[in-house]
């Protein structure tokens, strides 16, 4: 009896720990605080489609080449699931349709720690650039982000914690954190590594929710990020910074599939 019990602890112990674990929490999106906006506001904004419906956002890095977080991706990857809806403010309509030929996740990729989450789609049907279509511009390597830049992160996760999804396009203006702090808030947790960003601002964030989708300097337009993970608890809370994957610091192997 003694015996059982001690398995059925481990068992619950180990559920618990995945339900807490930072791919747990970085799966279904939000964007709290934001404010609706066009695509030809954000024209490098795509949605990433998993037979139709919503998995995550994406940025455009050329008409082949799209971009998002690594851990979008789960279990049997079976490309062909895969789709990206470009040039709409809807996720579910609009714009056009991309078939995805190929999945290049980061080779250094963590799924504990979600370090170096990263992952490129190839596209089988060529993005055609318009108003609604563009490619973003990307960061030098190793480029320097400072504390309180103000960036921009934008997609269709849910507009208030556990709510429904928001089915257009929202923004939200955060400022990047300082890294020592941030990586002390998720110290518990694995810490923060140099190939990660933080941002927030009191009563905005894009926790869990945009996963994959763009944090864009408010200044230069580059990208700069790409939505990763947040703090377990809810999203938007008072000091805490949702996570994301410094451009800057994948620059190399970017270049290296992309070539820009």
């Amino acid at each position: 009896m003694r015996s059982l019990w001690l398995i059925l602890i481990f068992v619950l112990s180990a559920l618990i720990s995945k339900c807490n674990s930072r791919e747990a929490r970085a799966i279904s999106g939000r964007i709290v605080g934001g404010v609706e906006v066009d695509i030809e506001k954000i024209p490098y904004q795509v949605s990433l489609l998993y037979y139709d419906s919503l998995a995550c956002g994406a940025s455009i890095l050329s008409c082949k080449f799209v971009l998002t977080a690594a851990h979008c991706f789960r279990g049997v990857l079976i490309v062909s699931s895969y789709t990206v809806r470009a040039g709409s403010s809807t996720f579910f309509e609009g714009g056009s349709i991309h078939d995805v030929s190929k999945i290049d996740i980061h080779p250094q990729y963590n799924r504990t720690l979600l370090d170096y989450d990263a992952a490129i789609l190839t596209l089988r049907n060529l993005i055609k650039y318009d108003a609604t279509r563009q490619a973003i511009q990307l960061p030098f390597l190793n480029e320097v982000i400072p504390e309180g830049t103000a960036v921009i992160t934008s997609g269709w996760g849910l507009t208030q914690n556990f709510n429904e999804s928001s089915y257009v396009l929202r923004m939200v203006e955060l400022k990047v954190t300082n890294q020592a702090q941030c990586n002390i808030i998720f110290l518990g947790d694995g810490g923060i590594t140099t190939r990660m960003l933080c941002a927030g601002a009191d009563g905005k964030d894009s926790c869990e929710g945009d996963s994959g989708g763009p944090l864009q300097h408010a200044v230069s337009k580059k990208l700069v990020g790409i939505v990763s993970f947040g703090q377990s608890g809810g999203c938007a809370q008072k000091g805490i910074p949702g996570v994301y994957t410094r451009v800057a610091a994948i620059r190399t192997w970017i270049r290296e599939i992309v070539e820009i």
